[in-house]
């Protein structure tokens, strides 16, 4: 009987230690957020649409680099990541339509209930309008623009601008 205990609490600490594992070797540990079923309460909970990334530029207005005269408005974030970097659908939605867009390449929008979401700057494309995705799912590859990439990602509710900073969980 004491010989079955060790052996069950060795098998525990060994699945323990595997999950752990798995865990940690997770291309998105945020994956692993459990999520509400309704998008407006996952607000800061939201996994990252990259693996690895910094906002590289805000939300809302700011001056430009080069010409301080010069205001930018940002309608999302950017978010700069390797080149050619996988994005990811951050919730699940539709693909209600697919946008070339001038110096955002490719643009994916996905509704998700009143909400949209916005991946802008993608090259290459694994989904199509219409097509349903989950979170995690990989919507895309981005473009490589002066050897570097950049996902420009917005979230809409209605004609609404939101921060998109402030809907991903803090790295």
């Amino acid at each position: 009987m004491e010989s079955q205990n060790q052996e069950k609490s060795k098998l525990a600490e060994l699945i323990r230690i595997a999950i752990s594992r798995e865990i940690e070797n997770a291309v998105d540990t945020e994956d692993y957020v459990e999520l509400s079923a309704s998008f407006s309460e996952n607000k800061g909970r939201l996994p990252w649409p990259v693996k690895n990334g910094v906002i590289s530029h805000s939300f809302g207005q700011r001056t430009h680099e080069i010409n301080r005269n010069v205001k930018i408005n940002n309608d999302g974030i950017d978010i700069l990541t390797e080149p050619g970097g996988v994005v990811k659908s951050i919730y699940d939605g539709t693909v209600t339509s697919i946008n070339q867009i001038p110096g955002f390449f490719n643009v994916v929008i996905v509704k998700v209930g009143n909400y949209f979401v916005v991946y802008g700057k993608l090259k290459e494309l694994n989904v199509r309008a219409g097509d349903q995705v989950s979170r995690g799912q990989t919507l895309g590859t981005l473009a490589i623009d002066n050897n570097k990439s950049e996902l420009q990602l917005q979230i809409w509710k209605g004609q609404t601008k939101l921060n998109p900073a402030s809907w991903l969980i803090r790295k």
